[in-house]
């Protein structure tokens, strides 16, 4: 879902590409519509379903851009009519390919985790050189959507994905810390649904997380964000100056494990002090500005 947030900061400058005028279908997960039908930007928003896959492959487009690797996307990528491609298709043997040169690189990033360690460019510039666009100034603001901000409240946005390793064990301490400090921590909980997530992200001054789909939130709804970085790679991310990055100082940055073999995971070496100095450094030097 994070991919899905940050996505949406291209639509812009894909209007800005194609005209002003043109019209920009989405096609995306269940999930993905709930949080997507609140950005501006979209003339059309499908729901992803049989249903929908039978009536987008009559449709024509001037362009089709696919930034996804699952293969209900890329099929449907290469399969509709289009005149340009850009992004990830499916080849003739079922496999994931580059559908332009512009993606060549990137798709060799996604299956060399090194050359992605290494690589210094954010998701939203690699993205926006594979759709020949320029980069992205900021993610759209969302619309329809109302979550006052609890002024002092710092969410611990601790139930990162587990798709990469990313389980630090600081959150009792920091909370502690951050009571100490004068401000109202508050555990993330479990919700009802995606946007009562939203909702409990929105209302926070500041959301202390790991790379996951709760920072990309925090960064798009204009809330200060402090994240700790580990399995992930820091250089990946845009914080638009609304966030702290907290990189431990190790030789395994990036490696994009789910489990990780060292006694003592990178991101350990990041206290609960670093993160509640962090919290209160952005705390009083960044406001917030949500629409």
């Amino acid at each position: 879902m994070g991919d899905v947030v940050r996505t949406a900061s291209l639509l812009g400058p894909i209007r800005a590409k194609y005209g002003s005028d043109c019209h920009i279908t989405w096609l995306t997960s269940d999930e993905g519509f709930q949080i997507l039908r609140r950005i501006k930007g979209i003339d059309k928003l499908i729901p992803y379903n049989w249903k929908s896959q039978v009536s987008i492959m009559v449709m024509k487009f001037q362009a089709v851009i696919c930034l996804d690797k699952e293969p209900e996307s890329t099929a449907i990528a290469v399969a509709v009519e289009a005149e340009e491609r850009y992004g990830f298709g499916m080849d003739q043997y079922g496999n994931t390919a580059a559908m332009s040169d512009s993606a060549r690189e990137t798709f060799q990033l996604g299956i060399d985790d090194e050359a992605k360690r290494l690589s210094c460019l954010t998701y939203q510039q690699l993205c926006a050189k594979m759709i020949g666009v320029e980069e992205p100034d900021d993610y759209p603001f969302f619309t329809g959507f109302k979550a006052k901000e609890e002024i002092g409240k710092v969410g611990l946005n601790y139930m990162a994905g587990d798709r990469f390793f990313k389980k630090w064990k600081g959150w009792e301490k920091l909370a502690e810390l951050l009571k100490e400090r004068g401000y109202k921590p508050e555990m993330q909980e479990q919700r009802r649904s995606i946007m009562d997530y939203v909702g409990w992200v929105a209302s926070c001054s500041c959301v202390v997380t790991m790379d996951s789909f709760g920072m990309h939130l925090g960064i798009a709804l204009r809330r200060r964000v402090v994240t700790i970085f580990g399995s992930t790679p820091a250089d990946d991310i845009d914080m638009y100056g609304r966030g702290v990055k907290l990189v431990p100082d190790s030789d395994c940055l990036g490696c994009y494990r789910k489990k990780c073999f060292r006694d003592t995971p990178c991101y350990e070496l990041i206290t609960p002090e670093q993160v509640a100095d962090a919290v209160v450094e952005i705390m009083e030097g960044v406001p917030c500005t949500a629409e």
